[in-house]
């Protein structure tokens, strides 16, 4: 009986710090991924920048690539991502944009 009163016990506290996490989970929001302009914005920019032959190789629509903030040079940026058909051999085109100015501070190098 002692034994399945701590089973019991065990249980019921397992699932209420297994609720409490999740809510804690539910309720953070990750800034640091999350763009607070407008996507699309950021997407043409980098779009317009790079070059036509660069253009050529993206895979899939253009205005669906990948918008994030990060830290780049101890500051803030937006990164663009487009895929490319030689992402094997390269790695994908990426454009670092600078959010206040909304101007592009560096297409980082493909290898």
């Amino acid at each position: 009986m002692q034994a399945r009163l701590q089973m019991h016990r065990f249980w019921r506290q397992s699932y209420f710090a297994v609720l409490i996490l999740c809510a804690a989970m539910l309720g953070c929001e990750s800034k640091i991924n999350s763009v607070t302009g407008d996507d699309m914005e950021f997407r043409t920019i980098a779009w317009n920048y790079i070059t036509e032959p660069e253009k050529a190789t993206v895979t899939g629509d253009w205005r669906t690539a990948k918008v994030q903030t990060t830290q780049w040079n101890d500051k803030t940026a937006v990164s663009v991502t487009f895929n490319t058909t030689d992402d094997a051999l390269l790695g994908p085109i990426v454009i670092m944009i600078d959010p206040p100015t909304k101007k592009v501070v560096q297409q980082l190098p493909r290898f």
